[in-house]
């Protein structure tokens, strides 16, 4: 599936193959090439001695599952094989039933399609891959079965037989020859990822200010990457066993690092507050330059270091009264920081573990209270609205083939579905569907030229991979780089699809004509549809992602949730969104300028939630009014000045704390205030009851 990143300032097609870097071939490109074309053309061998009725079906299929790294394409040809399956077997069912009812039909692939791409947007990983392609699936075989519904089962047999022929032999080749190891490129990019996380605690440890562009660029870009980088681990478990036994610790050292982030977020806060109000005191401000040190050294500090600065923060934290409101922020930040030193020593254990071999340290012995689980944040919204409009581009395309009769029909609603599927996770699916049609058009007047110019002039199996072999290397040379991968794919899929080889030249030029002008014209028609269907782009996800944030926090304000999962779930959205915020119009993105202090806030709200039945009856009711009127600011207005009234009932918990005596309960319960309030009101002056210290 595509990234779901936002995708509307991408240059055009032409513009990428115009570009001298985009042909530039390297030696890894040149190997992935020859492997590929190597892998295509010894699949299309077989497939003729064997006769198979549809021999050109494992040319594209090599293009398809084709991948520089060998863990990805394995991964990749497992799903396709699966997903090939399922869509056999449901076309068995769907079309010898429903084939003297096209409408009947028409709806039945209709849906049948909506639900798989419904389940693969759900999905967000490189299996959702697997649901789609049995989505399209149907359609490849049961358009080709309407004329002989009889020879369903046969037709399904030969799709299964020639898809996984071209996915073995490409497999095979890939794997044997050269391989390029996948888990040293996910070791490479998690230790490049982490570097914005180090930045950042050394910013939030010295207390710079929190609006500044520095802190701004650290932060989107630590939570915008950890969508990329949660979509790379999956196929680790298709590399080698000494990584893929790995897969599991390497998406927990993935989360240990994004849970970093309302941690490293209000701690800068704090520290950053406290300069300013002139309540650092000199203990302090040791003891997070002696944090500031143990970051730095990285791997190379010991866990007896970790654990004599965790003593240290406690040593502060029992010395601390917490009775002023420098106090109250300083308790605050030793409180946020010992969550860091937990999360950041788990991260280092987990490196030593997966890198180095070192036996891992039971949970239990490192303080975890901030980590988050790895949680998907769902839009089933968006996601079925995404699939009805495949499914509706799909009617639209096969109503036009039962009442035009038209001999390319089926072809243009195929490529219409395939389309809508590939492109429905981007924020604007036309951005995507318009290179494929640029490429898919410039496939078809190179298919011209080898169907009826090169071809014509063949006589033997070597002969023709001579002749193939320009086009599969240039093909394959372009979907090697990521700049010029979707020319490459589309040029090697759709080119080969269109060629269809068989053992016997037919040289059919209207066959040919039909088939080209079918594709480009079905491709063309769900950029139209689409179009018309999905007018709200980047903004309207953004606002979609917003409300649900949002709603999560009133939600969490008065249901007792598990924090792991609801935190696992807001950063998960974070990391959707602030890619996304960029490019959304000024006025969206204004209204997720405090996205990060939302989900600080939720977090918080969560604690009151949890821990307010073990306060005096007198405070309790106090902090019930906190969390009422947060529950009213995020259902009613969450793009507004939270309102006077939410500051008082702050400010009444606070000084109600102050009267009773601090245990854990309502340790935990005044941190979780003085976040809410520093979050709403950053500038105000502190509370009343907080000014002076009291005896």
């Amino acid at each position: 599936m595509p990234s779901t990143a936002a995708t509307t300032a991408l240059p055009s097609p032409w513009a990428r193959l115009a570009n001298p870097a985009g042909w530039s071939v390297g030696t890894h490109e040149l190997v992935f090439a020859l492997k590929t074309a190597a892998g295509g053309l010894l699949a299309l061998y077989i497939a003729f001695r064997l006769g198979l009725e549809s021999p050109y079906w494992v040319l594209p299929t090599s293009f398809i599952v084709a991948n520089p790294f060998a863990a990805a394409m394995r991964s990749k040809s497992m799903y396709r094989l699966v997903g090939t399956g399922v869509g056999g077997v449901m076309a068995v069912v769907l079309v010898p039933n429903l084939v003297d009812s096209p409408v009947l039909l028409s709806l039945a692939l209709a849906v049948w399609i909506g639900l798989c791409l419904y389940l693969a947007l759900l999905e967000r990983s490189p299996r959702s891959y697997m649901f789609m392609l049995g989505g399209y699936t149907v359609g490849i075989i049961g358009f080709q079965a309407i004329g002989e519904p009889q020879a369903v089962f046969d037709i399904a047999l030969a799709r299964v037989e020639e898809i996984a022929l071209g996915i073995g032999c490409t497999t095979l080749i890939g794997g044997i020859v050269l391989p390029r190891p996948y888990g040293p490129v996910v070791q490479a990019r998690l230790e490049e990822w982490t570097k914005p996380a180090l930045d950042w605690a050394l910013h939030a440890l010295a207390g710079t200010e929190p609006s500044s562009a520095a802190l701004y660029a650290l932060r989107d870009r630590l939570t915008g990457e950890a969508v990329e980088i949660g979509m790379m681990i999956p196929h680790l478990s298709y590399e080698t066993a000494a990584w893929a036994r790995f897969a599991g610790e390497v998406d927990e050292l993935r989360q240990a690092v994004l849970s970093m982030v309302p941690i490293l977020s209000a701690l800068g806060d704090r520290a950053w507050q406290l300069k300013r109000l002139g309540g650092m005191t000199p203990e302090l401000a040791a003891g997070l330059e002696d944090a500031a040190g143990w970051m730095r050294a990285g791997q190379s500090a010991t866990r007896a270091q970790a654990g004599r600065l965790m003593a240290r923060v406690s040593a502060l934290e029992e010395a601390e009264p917490a009775r002023d409101w420098a106090g109250v922020l300083r308790a605050s930040l030793l409180a946020r920081l010992r969550d860091l030193i937990g999360l950041v020593e788990y991260e280092r254990a987990l490196r030593r573990h997966i890198f180095k071999g070192e036996p891992m340290l039971p949970r239990h012995a490192i303080h975890l209270g901030a980590l988050a689980h790895p949680v998907k944040a769902s839009d089933h919204g968006l996601a079925l609205f995404s699939s009805l409009g495949a499914a509706f581009t799909l009617l639209v395309l096969c109503g036009f083939w039962i009442l035009s009769g038209w001999p390319g029909g089926a072809g243009a609603a195929l490529m219409a579905t395939i389309a809508c599927c590939f492109f429905a996770a981007l924020d604007d699916p036309t951005v995507g569907m318009r290179g494929m049609l640029h490429y898919s058009a410039l496939s078809a007047v190179a298919v011209a030229l080898y169907g009826f110019v090169l071809l014509p002039r063949v006589e033997d199996f070597g002969q023709l991979a001579l002749v193939l072999l320009p086009y599969l290397l240039l093909a394959a040379s372009l979907a090697a780089r990521p700049a010029t991968m979707s020319a490459g794919m589309t040029l090697g899929a759709n080119g080969c699809t269109l060629m269809a080889l068989q053992n016997h030249y037919a040289g059919d030029f209207a066959a040919f004509a039909n088939a080209a002008l079918g594709m480009v014209g079905g491709i063309g028609a769900a950029i139209l549809i689409t179009r018309i269907i999905r007018q709200a782009g980047v903004d309207w996800i953004v606002r979609r992602l917003l409300r649900q944030t949002w709603k999560d926090i009133a939600a969490a304000t008065s249901r007792p949730q598990d924090r792991a999962q609801f935190a696992g779930r807001l950063l998960d959205r974070l990391g959707l969104l602030l890619p996304r915020l960029k490019v959304a119009a000024p006025n969206t993105g204004a209204l997720g300028v405090n996205l990060l202090r939302d989900v600080r806030n939720g977090l918080n709200a969560l604690v009151l939630a949890r821990e307010q039945g073990g306060l005096p009856l007198p405070v309790r009711l106090l902090v019930s009014k906190v969390q009422e009127r947060v529950a009213r600011h995020y259902r009613e207005a969450p793009e507004r000045p939270p309102e006077p009234g939410l500051r008082v009932a702050l400010d009444a918990a606070l000084a109600a704390l102050t009267q009773v005596p601090h245990d854990q309960v309502t340790r935990e319960v005044m941190m979780a205030l003085v976040g809410l309030r520093f979050a709403f009101y950053p500038e105000a002056a502190p509370p009343l009851a907080l000014v002076e210290p009291r005896a």
